[in-house]
C-alpha cells in the first residue's frame, strides 16, 4: 500500500492540465458592450495549442450562427457583438472590436474527429 500512493499520486499530477496551455471563450453583452461574460475554459490536456484551436472553432462557428440568426430575421448582426478566446483562464483585457465567423468552421488543428 505504501509503494501504490506515492505512484497514484504521480499519476494523478500528470493527468492534470498545463494551466498555461488552456484558453477561455468570452463573449460581450448586448447591454454592455465592453462587459466580458465567460463562457467556457477549454484545458484539456492537449498537445501544442490544441485548446486555444479549439476554442477558436467554437467563438467562429457560435459567430456564424448569430450571423445565420440574424439572416433569418431579417436583420444583421451587430458588429459589436460576438464570441472570442483569449489564452489563459480569466485574463482580463479589452472586448475585440471585430469577431471572425465561419462555419463549417476549418479546425486548424492536427486533430481531424
Amino acid at each position: 500500500m505504501k509503494k501504490v500512493l506515492p505512484v497514484a499520486a504521480l499519476l494523478l499530477t500528470a493527468c492534470q492540465p498545463n494551466p498555461d496551455s488552456s484558453a477561455t471563450l468570452y463573449r460581450n453583452s448586448p447591454v454592455e458592450l465592453q462587459m466580458r461574460v465567460l463562457v467556457a475554459t477549454f484545458n484539456g490536456d492537449m498537445m501544442d495549442n490544441g485548446n486555444m484551436e479549439n476554442c477558436g472553432m467554437t467563438a467562429r462557428v457560435l459567430n456564424s450562427n448569430m450571423d445565420a440568426a440574424n439572416k433569418a430575421g431579417g436583420t444583421q448582426r451587430d458588429p459589436q457583438l460576438g464570441f472570442w478566446c483569449e489564452q489563459g483562464v480569466n485574463s482580463k483585457g479589452p472586448v475585440p472590436s471585430s469577431f471572425e465567423s465561419e462555419f463549417p468552421s476549418n479546425g486548424r488543428t492536427l486533430y481531424s474527429w
